[in-house]
Formats: C-alpha cells, sequence, structure tokens
C-alpha cells in the first residue's frame, strides 16, 4: 500500500475543437508560449524570422484557449501548422 492517501482526480476538461495556427512565411519558427498555457485571442504565441534571423512574421493566435502542442521544428515552410489550441467547451 501507498503511504499516503491518493489525490483525487481534477475535474476533466472537454475541448469542443481544436485549432491550428500556421505560418504564411517560409523560416525558424521560435515560440512564444509553451504547452498548457492559456492564451487568448489575438495574443504573441511566436515569431517567424527568415534564414538570416531578420523577423517576418508575427503569429497571433486565432481563439481563446489551451496551447496542447508546439512544433519543436524551427524550420518551417508557409502554411505549415506551429501549435496546436484546444478551445473549451462551453455550458
Amino acid at each position: 500500500m501507498l503511504p499516503e492517501k491518493p489525490k483525487p482526480h481534477p475535474e476533466p476538461i472537454i475541448y469542443e475543437t481544436i485549432k491550428y495556427p500556421k505560418s504564411s512565411k517560409t523560416g525558424f519558427f521560435k515560440a512564444s508560449v509553451v504547452i498548457g498555457e492559456k492564451v487568448s485571442t489575438g495574443q504573441e504565441i511566436g515569431t517567424v524570422t527568415d534564414y538570416l534571423g531578420n523577423l517576418v512574421e508575427t503569429l497571433k493566435s486565432p481563439v481563446d484557449g489551451t496551447v496542447m502542442m508546439v512544433n519543436q521544428m524551427p524550420a518551417i515552410k508557409d502554411d505549415q501548422s506551429v501549435m496546436a489550441i484546444g478551445v473549451e467547451k462551453s455550458e
């Protein structure tokens, strides 16, 4: 037996949909948020720089939600998803 009492399970979070913001530029993606972080519509979620390090795009969250996945490969092509943002189901 375990020496301590089990912890109660947290209430599950139900997601209505998942949005996948995409870059419109080719270059290197650097996330401004981490997995599990809550984001708001219009909040900066990352940047794309060209191969010389010049900023070519600032990506913003299209929805209010929770970051569920972040692309870990810095090199991206245009129209490639950079992360997944879960939108909680409304009551």
